[in-house]
């Protein structure tokens, strides 16, 4: 998994650095140490779905913040890719279809409700970014890019 984990994150790293602070490769890397506390003492979690859907998790963003119309959700076109891209490193469908269905449930906006241990810990863990300091910078960053006023 090392030299797989260094690829894919890599590639998370390329379509993330258009991005902004709030949805950059230095979230996916909060976001993934979070899930990691977060399945401490758990039973029955499935490690590298969780590791893949925090990497992939918003590697989409680039596409939202270039759509004018509003129409793009990061979470649709960050599992499109994500599935894209796992199929190429050969991982068995059955795992693609459990990473897919967690980087969906990230944002309630899919519409998609988290149904398994690791896409509730994905959920968990990107809202959980979003509060206190960092959630603060990550505000003001959103707010100033889109012209909103406080």
């Amino acid at each position: 998994m090392k030299e797989k984990y260094q690829k894919i994150k890599k590639i998370a790293e390329e379509n993330l650095k258009e991005c902004d602070a709030g949805h950059d490769i230095n979230h996916a890397m909060r976001v993934y140490d979070l899930c990691l506390k977060l399945t401490k003492g758990l039973k029955d979690i499935d490690l590298e779905v969780i590791q893949l859907a925090a990497l992939l998790h918003d590697i989409g963003s680039f596409k939202e913040l270039r759509d004018k119309t509003g129409k793009v959700c990061h979470a649709r076109e960050s599992a499109k890719m994500a599935q894209k891209i796992l199929k190429n490193f050969k991982y068995p469908n059955e795992k693609i279809d459990k990473v897919i269905h967690c980087i969906l449930a990230h944002r309630h906006r899919t519409g998609v409700k988290p149904e398994t241990k690791e896409a509730k810990i994905l959920f968990d863990a990107d809202k959980l970014d979003a509060l206190g300091a960092v959630g603060v910078a990550r505000a003001y960053i959103w707010m100033g890019k889109n012209n909103a006023k406080i």
